[in-house]
């Protein structure tokens, strides 16, 4: 196949956006799970409270704080509030969104950077765990993000509204990554077809070019009926396999790595689940692949032997039924129609069985996610976001690993079809006009001489002419008279060069052609 990507120069540009707008679409694909888990573990478990640390406290929430605290930290979160006195005007302004502080200060968090938002929040999770042992920090963070509720609730604040909102926005960024993921399918599906019928044509024409300079002893070397299936068949099989290619070859390894890494990072526990499904999934793999290959390789040969039947049909109509052989024409196309058939059923039958067995594993392997992580979840190791999301993680891992075992098993048959376009392609013809064609004037008579001439078809051992001479005069009726099979037709294809002599010379009006 290597010999014939050459064809894929001049859409070099097409398969550079098409892998950009994959790699797009597989990080749009991947981050699903991930927004899916905050849903779970934030919006739903934390009712939209993102982490530790509160917008706003109560002067005895505050004070409960500071003294679970060192004086250090109590100091630096002390910094990051403003207190509001009962009474004051914008403590009235509060109390409309925080309407039980009553005549208790309250504490508003200042508008503050993003790395100081994250050392309050080490600093409130850090004062959970210093009294806690032995639990994840992302369960620790969920505790303390309890507390705050708990302190919101207190306080009087809508925490549905919190919720609500929360949960939207996230979900609003998933349907925009679902439309930026479709949007790169419909262009990746556009420029992956036109770039495979370019291909395909580009092939084709070349094909057709070559074939077209082809002197009989190349026809007789592959058959027209041969011909017929690499112009067509072939270059269709190669077609399918750079749409299909384009599409899966460099998106299935990006979901797959990526689905790795994003897995193990949610729960990196579990991660011998993975590598047993991808083991037992290669496994399957090897074995259909190693069951079918050879079939593939067999196909085009019956689809040749195929058309040799039907072509020799077509053209010999009236011999056959003059000799009233259509019985036996019959047999002869019912006995290549029957071996391509059962070959192709062969394949499909084996093709047929994979799927339901990655679907049985893939299935299985979802129980064990959930059995796993049930009691992962029951000891506080992992949240139920992250296992649901591990769980998709592990689905897009598996599809991955299913649309690469798809392209190995179509990669054969198309490395075939690969290697019949380009031996022919790679075929120079044995006989070669010359660039500067001798050209006859007015004095053309026509005389034609046979001078020693011996001839043997390409591969074989005997000659069917040899040493013959005469000469055809113009204007004269020459007969070759012999048996069937004695070499009459090679002898006048030989004038019109159809084939070149392999000893001898064959003159025209005294000129070597």
């Amino acid at each position: 196949m290597i010999r014939l990507m050459r064809y894929l120069k001049p859409y070099i540009a097409s398969i550079v956006l098409i892998v950009a707008l994959l790699f797009l679409q597989a990080n749009a694909d991947l981050a699903l799970p991930d927004y899916m888990s905050r849903i779970v573990n934030t919006g739903i478990q934390q009712g939209g409270i993102e982490d530790s640390l509160p917008q706003a406290m109560g002067g005895n929430k505050f004070d409960m704080v500071l003294q679970i605290v060192s004086p250090e930290e109590g100091a630096t979160i002390l910094a990051a509030y403003d207190r509001f006195e009962p009474g004051s005007e914008a403590h009235q302004a509060l109390l409309k969104k925080y309407p039980n502080a009553g005549s208790e200060p309250l504490y508003i968090l200042k508008k503050i950077d993003a790395t100081t938002r994250s050392r309050l929040n080490a600093l409130m999770v850090g004062a959970i765990s210093s009294r806690l042992t032995g639990i994840d920090p992302s369960i620790v963070t969920q505790m303390g993000v309890q507390a705050v509720k708990g302190e919101y609730e207190r306080l009087g604040m809508d925490t549905v509204a919190l919720q609500t909102s929360y949960i939207l926005s996230v979900g609003g960024l998933m349907l925009l990554l679902t439309l930026l993921s479709v949007v790169a399918t419909v262009i990746v599906g556009f420029l992956g077809a036109r770039t495979a019928a370019g291909f395909a044509r580009d092939l084709r024409v070349n094909l057709f070019r070559k074939v077209e300079n082809f002197s009989f002893a190349e026809l007789d070397k592959f058959s027209t009926a041969s011909l017929i299936t690499r112009s067509t068949n072939d270059i269709t099989q190669m077609q399918m396999v750079t749409v299909m290619g384009l599409r899966m070859f460099f998106y299935a390894p990006i979901i797959g790595i990526g689905g790795v890494i994003r897995a193990t990072g949610k729960a990196s526990s579990m991660w011998w689940i993975i590598a047993l499904a991808v083991s037992i999934i290669l496994g399957v793999i090897a074995v259909v692949f190693a069951i079918a290959l050879p079939k593939f390789k067999s196909i085009q040969k019956l689809i040749d032997k195929l058309n040799l039947v039907v072509r020799e049909n077509l053209s010999g109509m009236m011999v056959i039924r003059a000799f009233a052989m259509q019985g036996e024409e019959e047999k002869r196309f019912d006995k290549a129609n029957r071996d391509l058939t059962g070959t192709m059923l062969f394949v499909t039958r084996v093709m047929v069985v994979l799927m339901p067995l990655m679907m049985l594993i893939m299935n299985l392997v979802s129980l064990l996610i959930v059995w796993t992580g049930a009691k992962e979840v029951a000891l506080s190791q992992i949240r139920v976001g992250d296992m649901m999301a591990f769980m998709q993680y592990a689905m897009q891992i598996f599809f991955s690993f299913i649309m690469l075992s798809m392209m190995f098993i179509i990669l054969p048959r198309a490395s075939v079809s690969a290697d019949r376009i380009a031996e022919v392609l790679a075929t120079e013809p044995s006989i070669v006009d010359p660039k500067t064609p001798l050209v006859y004037g007015e004095d053309f008579k026509g005389l034609i001489e046979f001078k020693d001439v011996s001839f043997r078809y390409p591969g074989a051992t005997e000659n069917v002419l040899s040493k013959i001479s005469f000469t055809a005069k113009p204007g004269q009726t020459t007969a070759v008279i012999g048996t069937t099979g004695s070499g009459k037709s090679t002898l006048v294809s030989l004038i019109p060069r159809f084939y070149d002599v392999c000893q001898g010379s064959i003159t025209l009006d005294g000129h070597d052609i």
